[in-house]
């Protein structure tokens, strides 16, 4: 929202999703729509909506975020304030508190500081809770059957906390394998121990151990982190781009849902991500408690303050259930959006919950977890080969064709020209064309062993006795 703020400063307002899919940009000035369409098209990421409409505000997000970011130094010291966010569809700063009791105080605060009351609307909420289960728990799920580490299945820490795989990972700089899951299900919420991780085969499989988990920073006085994960080291494959996929999918707010696998389409296929969530879209969730449950954003990057005396940055209200009030062990669960294709478009994990009256999920978004574990390969594309160059070209010409391919680097590449070998780098280049039409098959071969091939048919021009053809 701040990017697209500063793009239109005077004017907008935010944005999110109605019922009917549909894109509502609010906007000081509901003239600057298509401006407002243009800009914030390519954070939609896979999701394409039925259109765009324009919702008059009264407030630029820029002067609410401005708003936002004074209260921040001072509100969290106010006991009962339980979370801190601009809330774009209603056009106003949110400040949550545990009970009405505490909105004197924050009223008070606001006059100290000069900001209008009328810009702030309070919300009653308590403090989040945890979604991890005690290690007494009775209802151990797992381990996986193919011996693989998958988002949504059953990971304990001995001693600590049951919690879920959140998502499978690469190390983009060496292309090793990781999982990512909540910091609280570790020994030391916010700090690194090493912990060794386990799933449960009569006794423990060890599965990984802690590798990442940053002490919190400082920030407005306060203890912070910009997301509640932990990176872990795979001691066994993992199975990238996978969610597990039970048999049920359920929209209910507060209940468990039947977490038995699918036994015929046992994965749901990660096949794209988007770092940001936005009011009002869909978003799904596999835990090992309450299985796959779905619900409707509710608040996006709202700052909370938790069990940890620790402020978690940025987080995202969801509606979706994480288990009934007496139940744990979907912390750190995959959060994703199925798309049009039967897909999933990862997004993060979950956290806790926080309870009534609204009884939302709370999560970690990609772009958040990422600030704290560093970049991270969570879905690879598949292997393609594409020829870039002229398809049309002189006689006898100097001429040179490109292949790009896509999938896990290093590639090895092979041109052939009408079936022949002709090179085994990136580029053709030929100093002949010659004078009939032949055929080039770019294969390109990805670190995996996996190949595919592109083709491209070439024909000659015998009226254009030019010596240079370019792409």
């Amino acid at each position: 929202m701040m990017a697209l703020a500063r793009e239109m400063p005077t004017s907008f307002g935010g944005f999110w999703y109605n019922s009917d899919g549909q894109v509502v940009v609010g906007l000081v000035d509901p003239a600057d729509l298509k401006i407002a369409e243009r800009l914030i098209r390519p954070w939609l990421g896979e999701s394409e909506p039925s259109g765009f409409v324009a919702q008059q505000v009264d407030y630029p997000f820029l002067l609410l975020a401005a708003y936002r970011t004074v209260l921040r130094g001072h509100v969290f010291r106010i006991d009962g304030v339980t979370a801190l966010g601009v809330d774009e569809t209603n056009n106003r700063v949110v400040v949550a508190t545990a009970d009405a009791s505490h909105n004197t105080q924050v009223r008070d605060l606001l006059a100290s500081l000069d900001i209008p009351e009328q810009v702030v609307r309070f919300e009653t909420r308590p403090r989040m809770q945890q979604r991890s289960a005690l290690f007494t728990d009775t209802t151990i799920k797992g381990p996986h059957p193919d011996g693989v580490i998958e988002a949504g299945w059953q990971m304990l820490n001995v001693g600590s906390e049951i919690c879920t795989v959140g998502f499978t990972a690469l190390d983009p700089s060496d292309y090793s394998e990781h999982f990512v899951s909540a910091s609280h299900c570790t020994t030391t919420d916010f700090g690194s121990d090493g912990d060794s991780i386990f799933q449960p085969n009569g006794s423990y499989s060890y599965i990984g151990r802690e590798v990442l988990d940053p002490a919190t920073h400082t920030c407005f006085f306060q203890a912070c982190r910009d997301a509640d994960a932990a990176l872990f080291s795979a001691a066994i494959p993992i199975r990238l781009s996978e969610i597990a996929r039970t048999i049920d999918r359920n929209d209910c707010e507060s209940c468990q849902a039947d977490t038995t696998l699918h036994s015929t389409s046992p994965q749901i296929h990660v096949r794209a991500r988007n770092d940001h969530n936005y009011d009002n879209e869909i978003l799904d969730k596999v835990g090992r408690t309450s299985g796959w449950t779905y619900g409707a954003v509710e608040s996006t990057c709202m700052d909370i303050y938790g069990w940890f005396s620790t402020i978690i940055s940025c987080t995202d209200f969801v509606d979706f259930s994480t288990g009934t009030s007496t139940q744990g062990g979907d912390s750190g669960g995959p959060v994703f959006k199925m798309l049009q294709t039967g897909m999933a478009e990862l997004r993060g994990i979950v956290l806790g919950y926080i309870g009534g009256p609204y009884g939302d999920a709370v999560m970690s978004d990609l772009y958040q977890i990422e600030l704290d574990l560093g970049s991270l390969i969570v879905f690879e594309l598949p292997v393609t080969a594409t020829i870039e160059g002229a398809s049309l070209v002189p006689q006898s010409a100097s001429c040179q064709w490109t292949g790009y391919p896509t999938g896990r680097a290093p590639f090895t590449y092979e041109w052939r020209r009408d079936g022949v070998i002709v090179s085994t780098d990136q580029i053709y280049s030929t100093t002949s064309t010659g004078t009939a039409s032949f055929e080039l098959s770019f294969k390109a071969t990805d670190a995996r062993a996996q190949t595919n091939t592109g083709y491209l048919s070439v024909d000659i021009d015998p009226n254009d006795f030019g010596i240079i053809c370019s792409q």
